[in-house]
């Protein structure tokens, strides 16, 4: 078998899904589409794995993402660049992150290690802007803080979110503190995250245990979805003969787990069977649906992690009252995308608007915190992650994690819908990466990429445009794609991939059309493909500035 393979067919499974949603949208041939330049929603989730949504095998209720699978396409191999600032320098430039200034999320002294975008590279936002669009973000920027580094100053005519990698999801505030009995709840205002509108500070009311209580107050996954409607609802007073590109970059489901009680109470007892049966579902749901192939086998639970069998009840009851409020969390981006795609309705603009939708890394292993467990799990109070048990779920069936480069790191779910011009309820296998997003975008809006920008000459795209994919074809250009972060490096090409994990960084071989879980090494047994990989990578790291990892730093 090899990849890329032919477009497939959803099974039996996946149609059930979308039909319980709704009756599937009609889609039109790319020749056929309305001339009018399309308006771009741009969705991104933070630490989301590969399993977690029900459209991709996940036992998280997610209608309104899967309605987008529905009525648009669905991609099976698309990869991220494992960690999130790496990540969004990628997607919003249609350059490796290192070419656009982000190597790491921390400075290492050049210019492709500066941890914010650098003058070589120009964002979608600015391309965009400067084609007649009207650009919004609401969320997580994390591609610099400073003067000139910030939304406004990279294309953006509208902003509001957070400049940094986190914050709490009920308040801003880096960690909230126990006072007395432990009922009051103290916040350290000299911690505070900075959360800006339009460049400006923004704070918001403290928020309460009561009012959690309550389901009432401030929350991040609502509030990025209240600016984005009233970017929207400008829009259409002020512009809306232009169109509009929409980056709505959620924080969740990174920790801490914080969630709304009602939607953790959607998901109590759903994950009393443990971790190992979690994984065993998942997998068969991702067969039966044919987002992977008979031939990839369920990978194994990392080490950290052992028999849910031989576990302690402690540990037990940590991983479902965990996995609870993950889901509530998740459930609560679905629920808000339900909201940003009704608005597209009652604006009249969901036939010509694009939406994408896909995660910035997988699962994060986040070492477990274990404060105020279990009594105050996702309250306000918690500061709880998930850890290697929860992070081996949600990147069911590949190995490891965020920030590796294993699939478990880089494997996102990714879907598309544009009823204008893409068919509606399709599935594709063929490999692409976010450096592609970039071209895509523009060859859809007929927006050409400049040599030059605010008199700085720019990087040429690395990507190529999905044009071909979304109108039902085949990419002709089988290019290598790669990875590097913190030392954790590799590449693919066609049905190959080379890969390597920090410390140790040994080379490991695979082939992905038959072992896309990663269970079997080759590098030893095929020395020449090892060899001509490794060639690539390196004329590749060499050329884009790669430092090595720093000595002693473990992801």
């Amino acid at each position: 078998m090899n990849y890329p393979l032919p477009r497939l067919k959803p099974g039996l499974l996946l149609w059930s899904i979308m039909l319980s949603i709704g009756p599937a949208a009609v889609g039109v041939a790319a020749d056929q589409a309305d001339s009018a330049r399309p308006n771009v929603l741009l969705i991104l989730v933070d630490d989301l794995g590969y399993s977690d949504l029900s459209s991709y095998g996940g036992e998280i209720r997610t209608p309104h993402i899967d309605s987008l699978a529905r009525d648009g396409l669905l991609m099976t191999q698309f990869y991220n660049a494992s960690r999130c600032s790496v990540s969004r320098a990628s997607i919003m430039t249609g350059l490796y992150h290192h070419q656009a200034g982000v190597g790491a999320n921390n400075p290492r002294g050049t210019p492709e290690y500066q941890a914010a975008l650098n003058d070589q590279c120009v964002t979608m936002a600015e391309v965009l802007r400067e084609a007649g669009y009207a650009t919004y973000l609401s969320g997580k920027w994390h591609l610099g803080e400073a003067d000139g580094q910030r939304p406004q100053a990279r294309g953006f005519d509208r902003s509001y979110g957070i400049l940094r990698g986190m914050s709490m999801y009920f308040n801003h505030h880096r960690r909230p503190g126990r006072q007395g009995d432990g009922d009051t709840l103290v916040i350290d205002r000299s911690k505070r995250w900075r959360f800006l509108l339009d460049d400006r500070d923004v704070d918001v009311p403290e928020t309460t245990m009561d009012m959690w209580a309550r389901n009432e107050g401030y929350y991040t996954t609502d509030a990025f979805t209240d600016y984005a409607i009233e970017f929207l609802e400008q829009h259409q007073v002020e512009r809306a003969d232009d169109p509009f590109f929409l980056y709505l970059a959620y924080t969740a489901p990174h920790w801490p787990l914080q969630a709304f009680p009602e939607d953790i109470a959607r998901y109590r007892g759903v994950y009393d069977a443990g971790w190992d049966r979690v994984r065993e579902e998942r997998y068969q749901r991702l067969l039966e649906l044919g987002i992977v192939d008979p031939s990839t086998a369920l990978g194994p639970r990392t080490k950290k992690v052992g028999p849910w069998e031989t576990a302690t009840e402690a540990d037990r009851e940590e991983f479902v009252r965990e996995m609870e409020v993950y889901a509530g969390m998740v459930d609560r981006v679905d629920q808000n995308v339900g909201r940003i795609l009704a608005k597209l309705e009652v604006m009249g603009v969901s036939e010509n608007t694009m939406v994408i939708f896909l995660s910035d890394n997988g699962g994060a292993h986040t070492t477990r915190n274990h404060e105020g467990l279990p009594e105050h799990l996702g309250s306000p109070r918690s500061v709880a992650t998930y850890g290697y048990i929860g992070a081996n779920v949600s990147n069911t069936p590949f190995r490891l994690q965020k920030q590796y480069v294993h699939e478990g790191g880089i494997a996102t779910p990714f879907i598309v819908r544009y009823p204008a011009a893409i068919p509606a309820g399709e599935v594709d296998r063929q490999v692409a990466h976010i450096i592609d997003l970039m071209p895509t975008v523009l060859d859809y809006s007929g927006t050409t990429y400049p040599e030059t920008y605010a008199g700085h000459e720019i990087r040429p795209l690395v990507g190529q445009s999905l044009r071909p994919i979304f109108a039902g074809d085949e990419l002709s250009d089988n290019q290598p794609w790669f990875w590097e972060h913190r030392g954790n490096k590799g590449v693919r090409l066609g049905d190959w991939k080379l890969v390597a994990a920090h410390p140790g960084l040994a080379w490991e071989l695979y082939n992905m059309a038959e072992d896309r879980s990663e269970m079997h090494d080759l590098a030893s047994a095929m020395p020449h493909k090892r060899d001509q990989l490794i060639a690539l990578y390196t004329d590749w790291a060499e050329a884009n500035r790669v430092l090595p990892p720093i000595p002693g730093e473990v992801p």
